[in-house]
């Protein structure tokens, strides 16, 4: 029978002292033990966004009864990911690349060590990918799709159309758009449906989208009657992870830029910022990482609940080895009236 090399237990902690930095959007999704899962599908309580203020009564009155907040729950399944690579004895034999000749290679022994975490760590960075491919979608449509082999289905959180802005007149006309009024208008529908209680919304556009709202008419008068060139105007690279923090604007908020490409399963470029768009967020924004049970025999008898399970398996004939990973993640917006999406242009 194949033979277990590497077991998850003694994977995990190597493992994460070389992960991958995640995404620009993944960093805003919360991460907890408490969002790893029994199960394969799962419920999750949106609370009501109600901000009441306290009555005032008579001295000789009675009390006022406060009705209880009220939740929503629905239930969510998130996708499920399997994806391994292969090492053969030739891999361990062939000379490396950059390695002049045979006798500077590594014994086979120390060879596979090496191997075995080279192909983990591409195997992450393909699951952190995934995972900042699901916070775009589930950010800019309000909806995760989840379509591969023998799967095709989507995990809709229910986005409002109202939450879905179309810029009047666009950002092209740099003269007679309002983009500094459509932001605003922006953090305040966040701020009316999502009870959101810090006020503070980041503004994410991609870079076609910064260029016309540097451009435009009423940002630049705005700026020259403030200052904010010499003031507010910090562009900086955030972690070198595609994000530019490009400044704070007082009543619409922070203003940031995304440009970060990724090699999609049917073979096109694409970038995880959607063109032509902004994405609001509040900062207090309900942003989580949940994952779904683990379907591996390896993962219950070990009672590992997690984020990935990897593993590295020998074959019966000693032909290979196989270095398996494992994830079921959904990125899920818990309270998606927290987010709106501007289109900018046509």
């Amino acid at each position: 029978m194949a033979e277990i090399i590497y077991t998850p237990m003694e994977l995990i902690p190597p493992l994460e002292k070389v992960l991958p930095r995640a995404g620009f959007f993944r960093s805003l999704f919360a991460d907890s033990d408490s969002f790893h899962h029994g199960s394969e599908e799962f419920f999750l309580d949106k609370v009501d966004g109600v901000r009441g203020i306290a009555t005032y009564v008579n001295r000789d009155g009675e009390y006022v009864k406060v009705p209880s907040q009220g939740y929503q729950s629905n239930k969510f399944k998130p996708g499920y990911v399997m994806e391994k690579m292969i090492i053969t004895p030739k891999d361990l034999r062939n000379r490396d690349a950059g390695v002049a000749n045979v006798y500077g290679q590594q014994r086979p022994g120390n060879k596979l060590e090496t191997k075995v975490g080279e192909q983990f760590a591409k195997l992450e960075e393909r699951m952190v990918r995934l995972e900042e491919k699901q916070c775009s979608e589930a950010l800019s449509t309000g909806k995760v799709i989840v379509k591969g082999e023998g799967v095709d289905y989507e995990v809709d959180f229910g986005l409002k159309a109202s939450h879905k802005v179309v810029a009047s007149p666009y950002w092209t006309d740099t003269t007679n758009a309002k983009a500094v009024t459509d932001l605003r208008n922006n953090r305040a529908l966040i701020i009316r449906d999502s009870g959101s209680v810090s006020g503070v919304v980041r503004h994410i556009m991609d870079e076609t989208s910064w260029a016309l709202f540097e451009q435009n008419a009423e940002f630049q008068l705005w700026a020259t009657k403030t200052g904010f060139d010499n003031v507010n105007y910090k562009p900086s690279m955030e972690n070198n992870i595609g994000a530019t923090y490009i400044g704070f604007i007082p009543t619409v908020g922070e203003i940031w830029t995304y440009f970060n490409e990724y090699n999609d399963t049917d073979g096109t470029t694409k970038n995880f910022m959607p063109e032509k768009r902004v994405i609001s967020v509040a900062a207090d924004a309900r942003l989580e990482a949940h994952y779904g049970v683990l379907e591996n025999l390896n993962a219950s008898t070990n009672g590992m609940r997690g984020k990935r399970l990897p593993q590295t398996i020998k074959d019966d004939y000693g032909k290979g080895y196989e270095n398996t990973l494992e994830s079921s993640p959904l990125m899920s917006l818990i309270n998606e009236d927290s987010i709106a999406v501007l289109t900018t242009q046509a």
